[in-house]
């Protein structure tokens, strides 16, 4: 909501473990207590017409000594009193099972979870990175960067983003976690924010390294792979793998014929594994290819049967959409709009040109705006939308974009 309040802050494992710990404990005892009240509830109204049972009446079993009113103060006493050494854990089971019955079990290990939560919690109070994850969280606190209002978050995002950047190179030796807790519903969320920095191979590169100074010479040089570049670098490929056909005089090893003899596939790849991180790098240099065949004749043959079925479906859900959305009304603002004869436009002189060639893409019939601005100095201004008006909107490639009333209306200037 927009008046709802968060918090934000910045941590490393121990706290992240803390806050898990915490949020299970809270769940266990809510999950007990609301069984607790249940049982009260249904004692009170069954307590009437129940009798007394069988074995308590012939003393073959004691009788509870806790009342059904207070099964969760007795729950909470008895955690405090396994915590102590003074209830063993087994004894403790047990009466949770005549208590709660086949729900007890939520709670048979709450003793573990408090313990973890108070080791984890010395660590927060005795080492280093959680005491400066808590420092750097009151200091950024102070600077805005920890959270506030929801409606003002944007203007918090530099300096947020800033606690960020020094909380991970504080953490760089461990897991950094995001965490916004939020006010109104006490929800909380946690994000896993990757640290790690990958480390380059002396004789390869990861994905997102630079290329090779040949590589980069070769792509200014062609800087667009176009299907002439590739029929001469497969010649030129066949040429050196006849040659050291000959050099070796080995004609007992043949080139196997393609798997698939429409496809050109030449797979040189090369990889290299880092032990110490487990990630994958490339080599520098090893290259591979996939070219099919006639690839681009068979596109430019099916392009109009594809354009004309998307512009289909395009206008189907479009027709819809508007029927659902758009008034007539928003249907006449927004040709009068394109049509110029809204307030706060320049004189001009708009008419609507029919352009209506199926043998040329987008292989359907559009409007093409010509504006006349009525003044000294006279320029047209072409506005092509490659769909027609529908409903008051049009699909088009603009330059610039207005909205109105949730309708996207585009238009391109030329001169």
């Amino acid at each position: 909501m927009a008046d709802d309040e968060y918090r934000l802050f910045m941590c490393n494992n121990n706290w992240y473990l803390f806050l898990r710990l915490h949020q299970i404990l809270c769940c266990r005892l809510t999950t007990m207590y609301e069984h607790a009240v249940r049982i009260a509830a249904e004692e009170a109204k069954d307590r009437k017409d129940r009798k007394e049972a069988t074995a308590v009446a012939l003393r073959l079993k004691p009788k509870n000594e806790i009342a059904v009113e207070d099964y969760y103060p007795a729950l909470l006493d008895m955690i405090k009193n396994v915590l102590d050494g003074n209830l063993e854990p087994t004894a403790y089971e047990d009466t949770l099972r005549e208590m709660f019955g086949i729900h007890a079990y939520t709670g048979f290990t709450m003793d573990k979870v408090v313990t973890s939560a108070v080791r984890q919690l010395q660590h927060l109070v005795c080492d280093d990175p959680p005491v400066q994850c808590t420092a750097m969280y009151l200091s950024e606190a102070k600077k805005g960067a920890a959270g506030g209002p929801l409606a003002s978050a944007h203007r918090r995002l530099a300096a947020e983003q800033a606690y960020q950047k020094k909380s991970e190179r504080l953490l760089q030796d461990e897991n950094c976690f995001k965490i916004y807790t939020y006010k109104r519903n006490c929800r909380m969320t946690i994000e896993l924010i990757d640290t790690e920095i990958e480390e380059e191979n002396d004789s390869g590169g990861s994905a997102g390294s630079a290329m090779s100074p040949a590589m980069q010479a070769q792509l200014s040089r062609k800087p667009v792979f176009l299907p002439r570049n590739l029929r001469s670098w497969r010649k030129l490929t066949a040429a050196r793998q006849t040659n050291q056909e000959v050099e070796k005089d080995s004609c007992a090893e043949d080139v196997k014929p393609p798997v698939c003899p429409d496809m050109d596939i030449v797979d040189n790849t090369q990889c290299k594994f880092n032990l110490s991180s487990f990630k994958m790098v490339f080599v520098v240099n090893s290259d591979s290819y996939m070219y099919k065949k006639q690839a681009l004749k068979r596109a430019k043959q099916s392009h109009e049967h594809v354009s004309r079925r998307m512009r289909s479906g395009l206008v189907s859900w479009h027709s819809d959409w508007c029927t659902r959305h758009v008034s007539e009304a928003d249907q006449r603002a927004a040709t009068d709009w394109f049509l110029g004869h809204t307030d706060g436009l320049r004189p001009n002189c708009t008419r609507v040109v029919r352009i209506d060639d199926p043998s040329r893409p987008p292989f359907a019939p559009y409007n093409k705006y010509k504006c006349e601005l009525e003044e000294s100095e006279q320029r047209c201004v072409d506005v092509t939308s490659k769909y027609k008006i529908v409903a008051g909107m049009v699909v088009c490639g603009p330059q610039v974009a207005a909205r109105r009333q949730g309708v996207v209306l585009g238009w391109e200037e030329t001169d």
